[in-house]
């Protein structure tokens, strides 16, 4: 689809109308004015973006899998949302330490995997 957004629609969600406006303000990218298209539902969203129907934004989490085969792209890459995400425990233990090692590893490798404007070529 390039970077040329300008006549594209612009794909949103009923749950998160304004996500639009606030990766714009964020991004300081310029796309255009291109249509609204509204879903019910992410996934309805995420399947016309799919189709060719237009543009969409999405957490990284939501689209991983589409984007390593080749479903979707992220053309513009993606950006920090800005959640912290915590794990508590009440004492510690072995087993706690472990898991808590192990996810802190993994949040790690799945945020180093998160495709950048940098990153992204096309």
């Amino acid at each position: 689809m390039g970077k040329d957004f300008a006549s594209v629609p612009r794909l949103h969600t009923r749950t998160r109308l304004q996500a639009w406006d606030d990766w714009l303000l964020r991004s300081d990218v310029a796309i255009g004015n291109g249509t609204r298209e509204e879903y019910e539902h992410f996934y309805f969203m995420l399947e016309a973006a799919s189709a060719g129907l237009g543009v969409g934004i999405a957490p990284w989490p939501y689209v991983t899998e589409d984007i390593r085969f080749g479903k979707l792209t992220a053309t513009l890459g993606f950006l920090e949302s800005g959640h912290q995400y915590v794990a508590l425990r009440r004492a510690r233990s072995k087993r706690s330490s472990i898991f808590c090692d192990w996810i802190a590893k993994e949040a790690l490798d799945f945020r180093d995997a998160v495709p950048t404007s940098s990153t992204i070529t096309g």
